[in-house]
């Protein structure tokens, strides 16, 4: 998502399967690979994977990394579905640390 005038809302994903592997910032989402300004409102991946290999390659239930100061609200993802222990694989409103900031697992 680039610009913040954009919003991903009211997504619901089921049996997707996403995965990556290294290569220099590489992200994966089960709703957004890469935020960079935009807004997620109630977004779910209750079922399927997310998966990253490597160094640099940054994976989360529903986003791979959020680079933005905007919101990301009422999202959920099951993190026995995809594998991911957290929803924000890298989040830049927590120091570029992985985050469950709006997103929850169930």
């Amino acid at each position: 998502i680039e610009g913040s005038a954009a919003t991903v809302q009211n997504v619901n994903l089921t049996n997707v399967h996403i995965g990556i592997s290294y290569s220099p910032s590489s992200y994966a989402g089960g709703v957004v690979g890469y935020n960079s300004g935009g807004t997620v409102l109630d977004c779910h991946k209750p079922a399927g994977r997310v998966s990253s290999s490597g160094v640099a390659a940054y994976a989360g239930g529903v986003l791979g990394y959020h680079s933005t100061t905007n919101p990301v609200t009422g999202c959920t993802f099951s993190k026995t579905a995809t594998g991911q222990a957290w929803g924000i694989g890298r989040d830049d409103r927590h120091n570029g640390e992985p985050s469950n900031d709006g997103a929850t697992p169930r």
